[in-house]
């Protein structure tokens, strides 16, 4: 299991639920962006938040503190989205973050919002190579004809930035 040094960047949720569920959120940093449709989203990057600047987590744990703070790892739903996340983990020159992005059977989903996620590379940011030389998503981790097979479902979407000398692109990981 691949276990990334930065857990990602959130998005918020509804005020409601701290209200519903009677939880307390932590406080962080947060940056606005209103995306094309006029609908501002909350970001959280962990890497400009003090209390979790250092944390090396995997996806659950990376799911847990987003959880902590009402938030939810990042769903790219949008083009635009996608390019203003990406812009930020270049700046702060950051290897890798984690998004909610999962797969569930054969298909993949933002868990942050339920959103489907496409393999159609003309509407999505797949990198066109990875740990195997072959596009993402390629499960390679859970593939015995492929290098660096281990048994384990590649279940969890990551952005490397340049990790494969592909620039910064979603993969599939574990």
């Amino acid at each position: 299991m691949l276990k990334l040094i930065i857990f990602g960047v959130v998005t918020l949720l509804s005020s409601i639920i701290p209200a519903v569920f009677g939880q307390q959120c932590s406080v962080g940093r947060t940056l606005q962006y209103r995306d094309p449709r006029g609908v501002t989203h909350n970001y959280l990057f962990s890497w400009e938040n003090p209390p979790t600047a250092s944390l090396e987590l995997d996806w659950d744990g990376a799911n847990s503190v987003c959880r902590r703070h009402c938030m939810n790892l990042v769903s790219l739903e949008s083009a635009a989205e996608n390019t203003f996340v990406k812009q930020h983990i270049s700046s702060g020159r950051k290897r890798y973050i984690w998004t909610s992005g999962r797969k569930t059977g054969q298909s993949w989903t933002w868990t942050g919002s339920g959103v489907g996620i496409g393999l159609d590379r003309r509407r999505s940011d797949w990198s066109h190579t990875g740990g195997a030389g072959i596009p993402q998503p390629d499960n390679r981790e859970n593939n015995p004809r492929l290098e660096g097979y281990n048994g384990i479902e590649e279940s969890c979407l990551a952005i490397f930035n340049n990790f494969y000398n592909d620039g910064l692109k979603w993969h599939d990981v574990s």
